[in-house]
């Protein structure tokens, strides 16, 4: 009994590596379907507490540095519960420019970096943009990722 695991003991946390146990058909299930399906979208739907975070975070981001020197794909993580809305003025819209940002930053951690891609983000960033105008700075950002620079983008919500 000493050496055996105990899958339950991180209960309630997000856990990846050694800690996440089992589910490899369900891993291999999600990154199938969201890495072989052009423009794919995935929903984890279930009950609290039951690891629909640690599937995620250990299908896509632990594997980020692959995912991005096999396929040229970046992946983020963004949390809701790390949102501040005091800290970014409470807007809606923020939560966007969070996840540009993130995708930026990770782009620029795996030394991608193009003058296009930046100056849509830093025109997003403006504090004054109104809603119509960061809708249109975030898709020319992705449509100048995706499109013209052929990099893949996962985003784990």
């Amino acid at each position: 009994m000493s050496n055996m695991i105990n899958p339950f003991k991180s209960v309630g946390k997000i856990v990846t590596g050694e800690d996440f146990i089992g589910r490899e058909s369900a891993l291999e299930e999600l990154r199938t379907r969201v890495l072989n399906v052009p423009l794919a979208n995935a929903a984890i739907v279930g009950l609290p507490r039951i690891g629909k975070s640690s599937l995620m975070k250990q299908a896509f981001i632990e594997i980020a540095d692959s995912l991005w020197d096999k396929e040229r794909i970046v992946a983020v993580w963004y949390s809701f519960v790390d949102y501040n809305d005091d800290a970014i003025d409470g807007r809606p819209e923020d939560v966007y420019l969070d996840i540009l940002q993130e995708i930026v930053r990770s782009l620029k951690m795996r030394g991608f970096t193009n003058e296009y891609v930046n100056e849509y983000a830093r025109r997003a960033a403006k504090p004054e943009i109104r809603f119509q105008q960061l809708s249109s700075e975030i898709k020319g950002f992705f449509d100048e990722l995706t499109i013209f620079n052929k990099v893949g983008v996962i985003i784990c919500i």
